[in-house]
């Protein structure tokens, strides 16, 4: 074999190795997770990774008011996240508190909400009670009746959302205004809405600490704002 045979012959096993390197790499990088999955612990892939989580009238990613839960809501262990409540002035609810993504959804007619009209549920709710019922009632496509955005993640298109100011939300939106309100789940009498997502509030712990720069502790979408 000539010297030339010999090069062209090393030159084609190096490209040969290097493309089945390249190949391998590119394989084991598709089998990563994507960064973009918010999952929770043990791997498992999270519903927001399955969601679009614009805050928008009347919806929070595909959580919709007047509809039922969407499926990627509707886990396993669905159980664990319920409680039944009372907030403002002692209205009952049946709702299911997410940590991811950061949300609260309330249903229509769920068990704790029926009992207590009909006089059957007093003093300290009793989450255990109602939990097999209201997760069977939730699958079974109970309306959802108010959305609470409670943590960081989820913004409007503008980019407002938990943990904005007053100043940011003006400027977003320039028909923005707040005003005192009673308190809903505690330390929260300051809602503030816009004309362009009249389903939307805005919630500050009180409308004096908003204009000291107090960011946004929450918020909440339901149709009777």
């Amino acid at each position: 074999m000539t010297l030339r045979s010999r090069t062209i012959l090393v030159c084609l096993v190096l490209m040969a190795c290097g493309d089945f390197s390249h190949g391998m790499e590119k394989r084991a990088n598709q089998s990563k997770p994507s960064s973009k999955t918010c999952g929770g612990g043990n791997g498992a892939a999270s519903p927001c990774a399955r969601l679009e989580w614009w805050v928008e009238d009347r919806k929070a990613g595909t959580v919709e008011l007047g509809k039922p839960m969407p499926h990627a809501l509707l886990r396993q262990n669905l159980e664990k996240y319920y409680v039944a409540d009372y907030i403002a002035d002692a209205q009952p609810v049946d709702a299911f508190k997410f940590e991811d993504p950061p949300l609260t959804v309330e249903i229509e007619n769920g068990p704790f909400t029926l009992a207590s009209k009909r006089g059957e549920s007093m003093g300290t709710p009793r989450s255990e009670r109602y939990r097999d019922n209201a997760v069977k009632v939730a699958r079974d496509g109970a309306l959802v009746r108010t959305i609470r955005v409670t943590g960081a993640g989820l913004t409007t298109k503008q980019g407002i959302g938990v943990g904005s100011t007053l100043s940011d939300l003006k400027k977003a939106y320039p028909d923005f205004k707040n005003s005192p309100a009673p308190e809903t789940l505690g330390n929260d009498t300051c809602f503030g809405h816009t004309k362009s997502l009249p389903s939307v509030s805005f919630i500050f712990e009180t409308c004096a600490k908003a204009d000291q720069g107090q960011p946004v502790l929450r918020i909440d979408l339901w149709d009777g704002w």
